[in-house]
This record gives structure tokens, C-alpha cells and sequence, in this order.
């Protein structure tokens, strides 16, 4: 009887050491990622992903007025009301360019401001829900906006709730026009905003 009892206790802690692997896989990190890409004549950036608000510190609730981007302050955005979160950390740039104003945006309410280390998601998001925005920058150019191609993430939490902020800029990708605005429309840009506004939280006060 012995070794059927030593069997059934192996067996026992291989079940519990496979359902402890199956609750952490069910509450794998979360990942946000804009990517901006050289199209033809113009660049665009799609974002994708989802946020986990844990270890985030909540600091109040802005209106971005523009989308666009300022590589010297590692900023991002789509216009929309947010609200900001801090204690992310990584770079502070992605290049030397300044404020530059998008063409068109759309989407959810998504931005980053690497120098000054905040977050921005819609107000009333619920961590860890999908999220989808888009940028075009009509007759722009990676070196005309001042972005330097390569990877730049931000991170926050530990554990479970390690979470993370990713821009990616480049390569170039040629597209066809007709793809492009394809492609642009099914990412919401009718909801585009193109107002200048006043910087807020997430906007350094320099732009």
C-alpha cells in the first residue's frame, strides 16, 4: 500500500502544481503597443492591446484636445478625455522631434508621456479591456516628425501585474492608397479630433 499512497500524493501535487500554472496563465500580463509605421507618403500609427491599472498610481483626469506625438518628451497620443495614472518607468525620448499634431485620430483615448513617467487611459476604463487607437500624419516622414526608429517600453507592477507600454517605430512599409484608407477606416477615424489644446497632465508644458 505504500507505494500506491506515494503514487497518489505525486499525483495529487502534480494536479495542484498544473492548476497553479493554469491560474497564472489565465492572468497573463497585459500589453499596450503603438506602432508607427513609414506608409507611402505619410506615417501612421496604430495602437493595440490592453492595460493593467495595477501598481498605477491614479493622479486625475485630463482632456488631450490633439492626437500626435513628441519624440523629445517620449509623448503619444489620441485626443479624448483620460485619466492619468503614474509610477511608469523607461525612456524619455524616441527621437529629437517636437510637438507634432496628427492629421486624423481615432480610437480610445490612449497616450504616454515617458518623460514625466505618466499613463493615460479613457476615463472609466476597466484594467485589462481591449483597446484600439490609430494616428495618421499626412506628408510626414519618420525624420520630418523627429522620430529615431527602434523599440521603447515603459513598465510598472511586478508579478502577475507586471504590465507594460510599448512604442515601436518603424520600418517602412509601402501600402497602396486604397489599402490605406481601408485600413484606416476600420480603426474608427471618424472619430477623428483635430483641435490644438492646452498641455495637461500628459502634456509637457513646453509643447
Amino acid at each position: 500500500m505504500r507505494p500506491l499512497l506515494r503514487c497518489l500524493a505525486l499525483i495529487r501535487m502534480l494536479l495542484a502544481g498544473a492548476a497553479a500554472l493554469g491560474a497564472t496563465a489565465g492572468r497573463a500580463e497585459a500589453a499596450f503597443t503603438f506602432t508607427f509605421q513609414q506608409q507611402g507618403a505619410d506615417v501612421v500609427a496604430t495602437g493595440n492591446g490592453s492595460i493593467d491599472l495595477a501598481g498605477l498610481t491614479l493622479i486625475g483626469e485630463d482632456v488631450l484636445n490633439d492626437s500626435g506625438v513628441s519624440a523629445a518628451n517620449a509623448l503619444a497620443g489620441v485626443a479624448g478625455a483620460v485619466a492619468a495614472y503614474g509610477k511608469i518607468t523607461g525612456p524619455a525620448s524616441f527621437g529629437s522631434g517636437g510637438h507634432v499634431v496628427a492629421s486624423m485620430g481615432g480610437g480610445d483615448a490612449v497616450a504616454v508621456n515617458g518623460a514625466d513617467g505618466f499613463l493615460g487611459v479613457p476615463v472609466g476604463y476597466v484594467s485589462g479591456s481591449a483597446l484600439s487607437s490609430s494616428m495618421e500624419f499626412a506628408g510626414q516622414t519618420f525624420a520630418s516628425m523627429g522620430l529615431t526608429p527602434g523599440t521603447y517600453a515603459w513598465t510598472w507592477g511586478s508579478g502577475i501585474d507586471a504590465d507594460s507600454f510599448t512604442v515601436e517605430i518603424g520600418p517602412a512599409v509601402p501600402e497602396p492608397a486604397s489599402a490605406l484608407s481601408v485600413g484606416v477606416g476600420l480603426i474608427g477615424l471618424a472619430a477623428m479630433r483635430r483641435r490644438r489644446g492646452k498641455p495637461g497632465l500628459l502634456l509637457p508644458s513646453n509643447v
